[in-house]
């Protein structure tokens, strides 16, 4: 599934002070398509977890996977990026994970380090409304990915 993005009148300024406002809160992961063949279609009940990604007013992001905390996601930004797929420049979606790695480093002592690594994923933003968040992988086989507001428990 391919996402097709256009920024009208509004800069990216604008448009970031928007999606910062709305993305706030915790989304459930509803299904994915797309991928390599292009007929991927991943929900909760095929591949048997529960996603939900949860960001907060102060720019950290939390993914849970089965109510259990993956991939030491901890920040997002809104970024003006390349898109791989038509190479124009558009507001995106940057999230960061720590990867962390244990490297042997040959040296006199020769000892086992914990490194830890901030990497970025970026994704193009479909849709953004007070309920729906759809977004593409920024890559040619990338994954449409839908996502829906959580709902606030009533007391």
């Amino acid at each position: 599934m391919i996402y097709t993005i256009s920024i009208h009148s509004q800069d990216d300024s604008e448009k970031i002070q928007l999606y910062s406002k709305n993305i706030i809160g915790s989304w459930v992961w509803k299904h994915s398509s797309g991928g390599l063949s292009g007929h991927e279609f991943n929900t909760p009940e095929n591949l048997g977890l529960n996603k939900k990604w949860i960001f907060t007013s102060e720019g950290e992001f939390i993914e849970l996977i089965n109510n259990d905390t993956s991939n030491n996601y901890n920040s997002y930004i809104f970024e003006t990026n390349q898109s791989v797929i038509d190479h124009n420049n558009i507001l995106m979606l940057k999230t960061f994970y720590t990867l962390e790695e244990n490297k042997f480093v040959s040296n006199k002592i020769n000892q086992n380090h914990l490194l830890k690594r901030m990497l970025p994923e970026y994704y193009l933003i479909g849709r953004l409304t007070k309920d729906t968040l759809t977004i593409g992988d920024n890559a040619y086989d990338g994954m449409g990915h839908l996502f829906v507001r959580e709902k606030k428990k009533s007391k």
